[in-house]
């Protein structure tokens, strides 16, 4: 009887470790398909992040939006001679601030300065990577818009502002006839500070640029998802003109605009009307 227990005993103990040994290849069989889908999923994830490319601009399209800016907006004679004056004036064997020698923008700044847009500091640095307050941005674009002869279509009747928003080191001069259309048309006139859409933006109106129609299929700027649907015709519009330019295909809008960036679409408008 002992025996026959015995045999009960093995015959079970064996149908269970069969039962386990298929339980547990069964299991890795599902881990294994799992981290096939998942690797997969990856793969075409992959796929679709490269086959997703910024649209580029062609080149008769730039010019063509050059000419059409050219028709509206000419630099003045005036801002011509201060310009050739103040280069005239410039030691050209070195930067004009001592902290932008070595600076991506060098030249961009260099030119900035001369035609009078910026400003530096009393210790004769520029601070290229410091951050734009929404004041500051408006001046620096209405001394852009003092270099042009603007038509007189361009002013906004609409120039209501709240000046004790602004630093009062600043009151005076935001109330000039186009930093204050500019402060208006903005409504970014304060002390905060300017990201790199708002700023953009900003000059786009400030020149009475169109907002280009963006189609599903055109592709701005890889994180364009980022950038307001209302202010996407204004960034590519700018993008065709060449006054934008992005890193790695991406515009960063939320990221804070330097005064070195400023300086560089300052000059890029410059640039694109001669």
């Amino acid at each position: 009887m002992k025996k026959i227990w015995m045999s009960v005993i093995v015959s079970i103990m064996l149908v269970c470790s069969i039962s386990i040994s298929a339980f547990a290849a069964g299991s890795g069989s599902m881990t294994q398909d799992q981290t096939q889908d998942q690797t997969q999923s990856q793969t075409q994830d992959r796929a679709q992040d490269q086959s997703c490319k910024q649209t580029e601009v062609n080149t008769a399209d730039r010019e063509q939006a050059r000419l059409q800016i050219r028709d509206r907006l000419q630099i003045s004679d005036q801002a011509e001679a201060q310009y050739q004056d103040r280069l005239q004036q410039q030691d050209q064997t070195r930067s004009c601030f001592t902290d932008t020698e070595q600076h991506w923008a060098r030249e961009q700044i260099g030119s900035a300065y001369s035609w009078g847009l910026i400003n530096g500091y009393p210790n004769g640095d520029f601070n290229p990577d410091g951050v734009i307050s929404g004041t500051e941005g408006v001046l620096m674009m209405s001394r852009l818009m003092n270099c042009l002869n603007v038509e007189e279509s361009q002013a906004d009747p609409e120039t209501s502002i709240d000046l004790n928003l602004v630093p009062e080191w600043a009151r005076e001069q935001i109330q000039e006839e186009s930093a204050l259309r500019i402060a208006a048309q903005s409504q970014c006139y304060g002390e905060a500070q300017l990201n790199r859409l708002q700023f953009a933006v900003m000059l786009a109106k400030a020149l009475g640029v169109e907002p280009e129609e963006v189609t599903e299929d055109t592709v701005v700027f890889l994180d364009q998802s980022e950038i307001p649907q209302e202010d996407l015709g204004y960034i590519s519009a700018l993008r065709t003109l060449g006054i934008i330019q992005g890193t790695d295909g991406c515009f960063c809008a939320d990221q804070t605009v330097t005064r070195a960036e400023a300086a560089a679409m300052l000059t890029r408008i410059l640039e694109a009307l001669e």
